[in-house]
């Protein structure tokens, strides 16, 4: 399912959905738009100040009124169903200010390099779909063009060749764009399915997975932030697990990895990352169940307990697409294993000792330590010694003898009670 596939109904309720979920999003940025525009004049006074007093002019007399009567109409029950055209124009009156100093300035300045941030504001910020973003970033390279060839003394190469560079940032932020919208829309089909408003969210995840697949691994990312941002209670965990991950790997000695027939060199490289995609399953977890204020019953547990086989199966489709790729490969192991046991009493598989992938042995100490250190809405966070003598005990049982213990040795090694 796409944007354009939707019809009547269902189409007005995902605008309205859009609307509503990036309406407080927008006025911050307007805001620090306008904030950052006027704090760059410091630029002015200290490298132009023979213009100071004419871009000063642009600045608060043309593009901060503007952007600023923006955020004012952005209260007025009528911006919803035009905001996409406020924006693209408040984000080219911001634009056009900055061509309008690269022409006074003429020669080369830092406003050529300036305008590439009004082009991240329009594609990774401002909230303009992708067909917004790219008329945006369309006319103000024309009035770039037009500008400089008609009304300045720069050289035609040098227009030509900031050109390229200009285009290069906007079809990189045009794929941003319409990633965002992609993942917007399978978000909007995650909470729409809880009230029973669609299909099946699992068939609706692998959809648009299909459909998204071809942009680069690392955009995988945004999915894992995406299920910790609807797990209320998690926090910072993504980050965390993936830090003490990469120094537990890089802590554990060669021998070891020889043992386990991993390379450890390519093996730290990657994973870092890879751990990030632990609960990647959690996506399609319902919210009532992610955040329920109380303990579980057996019945919710299981259904949590799927996300281990569901972020499996996400990325199983991207393994089709990236052969030979370690960062899938161990997102793989890690997402479906990262809950076995040492003992084999862990899910889904039960896989006893060292059946279970080296990277999951890994993540699932981590993992453990986090949550405990963490408060959740079943418990208050342990201390860190208590933690620690909480994975302590399940060396043998729970955890890889070898892991736990180096971990525990790591843990102890640091000061900083960030860790």
């Amino acid at each position: 399912m796409n944007i354009h596939h939707m019809k009547g109904i269902e189409l007005e309720k995902y605008r309205e959905y859009s609307f509503k979920k990036d309406l407080k999003y927008i006025r911050s940025v307007l805001l620090l738009g306008a904030l950052l525009y006027a704090l760059f004049g410091v630029i002015d006074y200290l490298y132009y100040p023979s213009y100071v007093t004419y871009f000063l002019q642009i600045r608060f007399h043309f593009v901060i009124p503007i952007v600023l009567l923006s955020y004012i109409y952005s209260y007025h029950k009528s911006f919803k169903y035009i905001y996409q055209y406020v924006l693209m124009a408040a984000t080219y009156v911001a634009g056009i200010g900055i061509i309008m100093m690269i022409i006074e300035i003429e020669g080369e300045n830092y406003y050529f390099s300036g305008l590439f941030l009004v082009f991240a504001l329009n594609f990774f910020m401002v909230r303009l779909k992708t067909i917004y973003s790219s008329m945006c970033a369309g006319f103000i390279l024309l009035s770039f063009v037009f500008i400089s060839i008609f009304f300045s003394g720069i050289d035609i190469s040098v227009i030509l060749i900031t050109l390229i560079f200009y285009l290069s940032f906007c079809f990189i932020g045009v794929m941003g764009s319409r990633y965002f919208e992609q993942y917007r829309l399978n978000q909007y089909y995650q909470e729409t399915i809880i009230t029973g408003e669609k299909i099946v969210l699992e068939k609706q995840i692998y959809k648009q997975y299909e459909e998204t697949k071809n942009y680069h691994t690392a955009t995988i990312l945004t999915l894992a932030k995406l299920a910790e941002s609807r797990d209320l209670m998690t926090g910072n965990h993504i980050n965390k697990v993936s830090n003490l991950a990469f120094l537990l790997a890089n802590k554990l000695p060669a021998s070891f990895y020889k043992e386990n027939k991993a390379k450890k060199k390519d093996f730290i490289e990657v994973i870092k990352l890879a751990s990030s995609l632990h609960d990647i399953g959690k996506i399609a977890i319902s919210d009532t169940i992610l955040n329920k204020p109380g303990k579980l019953t057996s019945e919710e547990f299981e259904i949590i307990k799927t996300h281990t086989t569901i972020g499996y199966e996400m990325l199983k489709e991207m393994q089709h697409k990236y052969k030979d790729n370690l960062f899938i490969d161990l997102g793989l192991q890690i997402s479906r294993s990262h809950h076995e046991r040492w003992d084999g009493k862990g899910y889904p598989d039960g896989l006893k000792g060292k059946e279970t992938p080296l990277a999951a042995r890994i993540v699932a100490v981590v993992d453990v330590f986090d949550a405990l250190v963490s408060e959740r809405s079943y418990k208050k966070a342990f201390s860190r010694e208590k933690s620690l003598s909480i994975i302590k005990e399940g060396i043998g049982n729970h955890f890889d003898p070898i892991v736990a213990s180096e971990f525990i040795d790591l843990m102890q090694s640091f000061k900083d009670e960030s860790f």
